[in-house]
């Protein structure tokens, strides 16, 4: 696609730090990282979202994120990782091409996710979850899905 982003990083249009490619994938560092070693994997077949990427493009850029991460983890020792997908505006994609972030995490880095788990939340909801159950989780959340009301920030 002409305009898109990705794909003028993948043929070269635009600079980027690639740290992996293969004939399927290409992965570079994210240019407004949340962490040291932000990363995404793309496909380089262009695909607006998980709904447009062909099959085996997905798998690939699985078996990328398995090998980026893994070379992460060796390196910069984190203490956990975010893999993240979005698709369309409404889940805050903000290139519409297929991408994966990888976000190495460290315990207390201050940067994290701002929904959390909300007792009796959701269908399948206990009524009592365990402490373990309402840490901070990944991904935001603009509302709860009850008659469109919004979740207070």
């Amino acid at each position: 696609m002409s305009d898109c982003v990705f794909c003028k990083i993948r043929d070269g249009q635009i600079p980027s730090m690639k740290i992996y490619e293969d004939e399927r994938t290409l992965c570079i560092m994210d240019i407004n990282p949340l962490n040291s070693g932000h990363c995404l994997v793309l496909t380089r077949a262009h695909a607006a979202t998980i709904f447009d990427a062909d099959p085996a493009d997905l798998q690939a850029a699985i078996t990328t994120a398995k090998r980026v991460a893994t070379a992460q983890r060796a390196a910069l020792q984190p203490d956990g990782l975010n893999m993240l997908q979005a698709n369309g505006p409404a889940a805050f994609q903000s290139v519409p091409h297929f991408h994966l972030h990888l976000i190495p995490r460290w315990t207390n880095d201050g940067k994290g996710f701002d929904w959390k788990i909300v007792p009796g939340d959701g269908p399948f909801a206990s009524s009592s979850p365990s402490p373990a159950s309402t840490a901070t989780t990944a991904g935001p959340r603009s509302s709860r899905g009850r008659s469109g009301t919004r979740a207070s920030r």
